[in-house]
């Protein structure tokens, strides 16, 4: 039996969506000095004390681009899966600036002590999971799917058993996406930086 590197768990921005609400590329958006994408970035790798890779295509960073286009995060998933050799994947949305360091490490706290995949009860993300070839098939059973609603990342969660965690209302109030140019203004308002 081989020992586990440390590359067995790795970490994955989520960056591949199109941001047609908000208008402009989410990725890029400015978050407190930096772009949205490079802080969730150096976020995930100092929780992961790794580097980190983008599903997406994006210069200056270590990406993995969707082997089909316009199929949603799920597809971002499949690539990322088959491509990195590890035994689980961190996904984290780029689109979830107030994201708390204690979600993610609560995660991979259950995550090392009984090895299945976990996701957030209320967002989905961060959602940990366990890499395996019984895992892909199933993204690919999902992706196969006639209807787009039925290609769902939650679908794949409920296929594969994964458990859902509840968090305190503390960090539940992290887990916000922004997705319009509206709520884009109102989580910089709550984090105190200028709209």
């Amino acid at each position: 039996m081989q020992s586990k590197s440390p590359e067995a768990i790795q970490g994955v921005i989520l960056a591949g969506g199109q941001s047609r609400r908000m208008g402009t590329d989410k990725a890029l958006l400015d978050w407190q000095g930096k772009t949205l994408l490079a802080a969730k970035v150096a976020q995930l790798s100092a929780v992961l004390q790794s580097s980190v890779f983008v599903s997406g295509s994006y210069s200056g960073f270590e990406c993995i681009a969707d082997e089909a286009k316009s199929l949603g995060p799920l597809a971002g998933i499949k690539s990322t899966v088959k491509t990195l050799e590890c035994e689980a994947c961190v996904f984290i949305p780029v689109d979830m600036p107030l994201l708390s360091d204690g979600v993610i490490e609560h995660l991979l706290s259950l995550y090392e002590t009984n090895k299945q995949s976990y996701y957030c009860h209320s967002s989905i993300f961060p959602l940990v999971l366990e890499v395996n070839q019984a895992t892909i098939q199933c993204i690919d059973e999902v992706l196969a799917r006639p209807e787009a609603k039925q290609r769902s990342i939650k679908a794949l969660l409920t296929l594969i058993n994964a458990q859902a965690v509840q968090f305190s209302e503390a960090f539940t109030n992290t887990l916000v996406n922004t997705n319009t140019p509206e709520q884009w203004q109102m989580i910089k308002h709550i984090s105190g930086e200028q709209p």
